[in-house]
């Protein structure tokens, strides 16, 4: 079974990864504190796992929410302006 926590909860604050788990502990999650605390602010180690083997796996996934919002506008924009919903022009 998989579970997903998206938005960026914790990335990159162990504690809150730690209590976010704590709190889900009864899906068998058990946090492995070394591995928590190496696993922020975009450095992965161990693949990303932050629980103890045997658990149910946490893994930390370092995400750009910016550039996700940017590459859906384009998507977007360029759907609309395909679509001539929209018309595009160059400068101001």
């Amino acid at each position: 079974m998989q579970w997903s926590l998206p938005v960026g909860i914790g990335e990159n604050s162990a504690p809150i990864r730690q209590l976010t788990l704590a709190r889900l502990s009864l899906l068998g999650f058990k946090v492995n504190e070394q591995a928590n605390l190496a696993n922020r602010f975009g450095k992965e180690s161990n693949q990303g796992i932050i629980t103890e083997q045997g658990s149910t796996i946490a893994m930390v996934i370092a995400t750009n929410e910016e550039l996700i919002i940017a590459r859906d506008t384009l998507e977007l924009v360029s759907a609309l302006s395909s679509s001539g919903l929209i018309k595009l022009t160059s400068g101001l």
